[in-house]
C-alpha cells in the first residue's frame, strides 16, 4: 500500500502497520513498515480461507500525528497441494458367479480438497487382477467385470486400486468375493419311502434317515440343507433333524383311528432356496396292548332241560383291536363255582358257539352262572371274561325264538331318524316282546348307540 502526505521533511515521514481485528490478520499478514509492504506471515491454505480482509493504516510523524486508513482484501488461489483420498480404504462386494459380462460390480469415490482438481481425478486397477477380470472407469471409478471374464472364477479378488489428480495418488483396496450359484436342486434317491416303528415306543425312537438318500451337488452354503415336515401330522407326532433323522415326537398307538394311515411329506431345502420333496409312510407294527372285548355286557339264555346233545346254545362274540396272533381270540369256559359245566356245555375255541355236551335233566329249574373267557394269542396273552347266565326250563316250557340267527340290513350313512330298516321275526305260533340289548362296544349297541333304534312289536 502507498500513501503520500503533503508536508514537508518530518511531518510528510509515513509509517505503516496492520491493525489487530478478530480475525487475527496480524499472524497471517505483516507489512514493512517504511515502504508500506504486505508480506504473508505465515503459509495460506486454500482450503482453510480462501479470501482475508483487514485494515492498514498510514501514520505520519508530524504532532499532532495525523493517519489515513484503508481496506485490504487479500484473495487466495488455489494449488494442487493436497491429494485425493478414497471415502473408505476398504471395499467389500459379494458377486454371482453367473454375473454376465458388463455385470456392475462397485463404484469406488475419491475426493480432492483442490477445488481445481475437483474434475482432474483419474481412477485405475492397480494389482490383483492379472486376468483381465475386471474393468475399470477412469473417469468414475467404476469397476464392472470386462468382457474378457472367463467361467469359473476363483473364489475372490484383492484388488488395489488408486485415485490421482496428477501430482498426488492414493490408494484403496478392493475385495470381491464370489459367491458360487445354486445351480441344482435338493434330490431324494426315491420319492417315496417306507418305514416300520413298533407302537407305544418312546418319543425320541428312531424311525427312519432320508438324508442318506438326498443329493445336492452345490457346495457351500447352497449345499447345506435343511428338512421340515410340511403337513400337520408330521409336525405334531414326528421330529426331523439336521441329518434327515425321524423320530417319534410322542408315544403312537396303532388302534387310534389317526394313525391308521401316517403319512410325512418331508422338504429338503438348500440355501439358496432350492427345495426338493418326498413322501415317508409310517407303518406301526402291533404290539398286544389289547384285551379282547365282549360284544354283550352280559350273556343271558333260557334252554329246555331236554335239548339234545350237540344243541346250539348261543354265541359269544369278542373281539381284539390287536393285528395278527395279538387279535385272534379263543374262547373257554370258566367257573369259580363247583359246577360240572365240563359234562353238560363246551364253547367251541375258535367261533365262540356254544353247544350241549350232556344232559341238562338233572339241572331242570336252576340258573347256570359261569364266565366265559376270551384269550388272545400274543405273548404275554391277555384275557377278558364276561358273565353267561343259562336258565333251565321244564321241556314244556315255551322258549322264543327268532326265525334266523342273524339279521342283516345295510343303509347310508345320510338315514333320516325313524326310517324303518327291516323285520326281526319269531318262529312261527311264538309271541314276545322285542328289545334292544346294549353291547359292550361302539358296533353292538354301546352307549347312547341304543337310542337311534326304535324296536317295533311284532306279535
Amino acid at each position: 500500500v502507498l500513501a503520500l502526505d503533503s508536508d514537508s521533511e518530518r511531518n510528510s515521514l509515513v509509517r505503516y502497520q496492520i491493525l489487530s481485528d478478530v480475525y487475527n490478520s496480524t499472524d497471517f499478514f505483516h507489512i514493512d513498515s517504511s515502504s508500506g509492504l504486505i508480506l504473508t506471515a505465515r503459509m495460506l491454505d486454500y482450503e482453510t480461507m480462501q479470501q482475508y480482509t483487514f485494515i492498514a493504516r498510514a501514520t505520519d510523524s508530524g504532532d499532532p500525528t495525523l493517519s489515513s486508513e484503508v481496506n485490504v482484501m487479500v484473495l487466495v488461489t488455489d494449488t494442487n497441494d493436497n491429494p485425493p483420498s478414497f471415502s473408505q480404504s476398504l471395499y467389500e462386494v459379494y458377486l454371482s458367479e453367473l454375473a454376465p459380462r458388463g455385470q456392475f460390480v462397485t463404484c469406488v469415490q475419491a475426493s480432492d480438497a483442490d477445488s481445481c482438481d475437483a474434475n482432474r481425478l483419474r481412477y485405475n486397477i492397480l494389482s490383483g487382477d492379472e486376468r483381465t477380470v475386471f474393468m475399470m472407469d477412469t473417469e468414475t471409478g467404476l469397476i464392472s467385470l470386462s468382457n474378457q471374464r472367463r467361467q469359473g472364477m476363483r473364489d475372490s479378488f484383492r484388488l488395489n486400486v488408486s485415485v490421482s489428480d496428477g501430482v498426488f495418488t492414493n490408494t484403496a483396496e478392493v475385495n470381491v468375493y464370489v459367491l458360487g450359484a445354486n445351480l441344482y436342486s435338493p434330490v431324494f434317491s426315491q420319492r417315496f419311502y417306507l418305514a416300520e416303528t413298533r407302537e407305544n415306543t418312546p418319543a425320541g425312537s428312531r424311525v427312519i434317515q432320508v438324508r442318506g438318500a438326498l443329493l445336492d451337488e452345490d457346495s457351500g452354503l447352497f449345499g447345506q440343507v435343511t428338512f421340515t415336515f410340511i403337513n400337520d401330522l408330521g409336525k405334531s407326532k414326528f421330529s426331523i433333524d439336521a441329518k434327515g433323522l425321524i423320530t417319534t415326537a410322542q408315544k403312537l398307538d396303532r388302534e387310534n383311528p389317526s394313525n391308521k394311515d401316517i403319512v410325512l411329506t418331508v422338504m429338503a431345502l438348500d440355501g439358496g432356496g432350492r427345495a426338493a420333496f418326498c413322501t415317508v409312510r409310517v407303518v406301526l407294527t402291533d404290539e398286544n396292548d389289547n384285551a379282547p372285548r365282549f360284544r354283550a355286557v352280559e350273556y343271558r339264555m333260557s334252554i329246555k332241560s331236554n335239548v339234545a346233545k350237540g344243541s346250539l346254545v348261543t354265541q359269544i362274540q369278542a373281539s381284539d383291536l390287536d393285528a395278527g396272533p395279538n387279535g385272534r381270540v379263543i374262547y373257554s369256559l370258566y367257573s369259580e363255582a363247583r359246577l360240572p359245566l365240563v359234562d353238560v356245555l363246551e364253547v367251541e375255541p375258535d367261533s365262540g358257539w356254544m353247544v350241549t355236551k350232556g344232559s341238562l335233566l338233572h339241572l331242570q329249574g336252576t340258573i347256570l352262572s359261569f364266565f366265559v373267557k376270551a384269550t388272545d394269542r400274543g405273548s404275554p396273552a391277555k384275557h377278558s371274561l364276561v358273565s353267561a347266565f343259562i336258565h333251565v326250563l321244564p321241556p314244556d316250557a315255551l322258549v322264543p325264538s327268532f326265525t334266523q340267527p342273524q339279521y342283516s340290513f345295510t343303509i347310508p350313512e345320510d338315514t333320516p331318524v325313524g326310517t324303518a330298516l327291516g323285520n326281526i321275526y319269531l318262529a312261527p305260533g311264538q309271541t314276545g316282546a322285542y328289545a334292544a340289548v346294549g353291547g359292550e362296544t361302539p358296533d353292538s349297541n354301546q352307549e347312547r348307540t341304543a337310542q337311534i333304534f326304535n324296536i317295533i312289536y311284532n306279535m
